[in-house]
């Protein structure tokens, strides 16, 4: 998993709130949990604010996994 690898590099990064933010958004992805996406973020941005761009990709991200299996729903390319 890339995050163990960014903890290699940087061992203070998989204690920081950065690393804990990634591994709970990719734990919550995995899952296929929305919920969890919603909730880690809040948490996050209660200490510091998520720039626009974040948010909207995390909502995205968050709107895919929780339409998974509808048809009429549009693409979503995260790139």
């Amino acid at each position: 998993m890339k995050l163990e690898s960014f903890g290699a590099v940087d061992f203070s990064f998989t204690d920081s709130r950065e690393g804990k933010l990634c591994t709970e958004l990719t734990q919550a992805c995995d899952d296929f949990d929305a919920d969890g996406i919603a909730t880690a973020c809040f948490e996050f941005d209660r200490v510091s604010k998520l720039d626009g761009w974040k948010t909207s990709i995390l909502v995205k991200i968050k709107r895919a996994i929780a339409n998974n299996g509808d048809e009429d729903d549009e693409e979503v390319d995260l790139s």
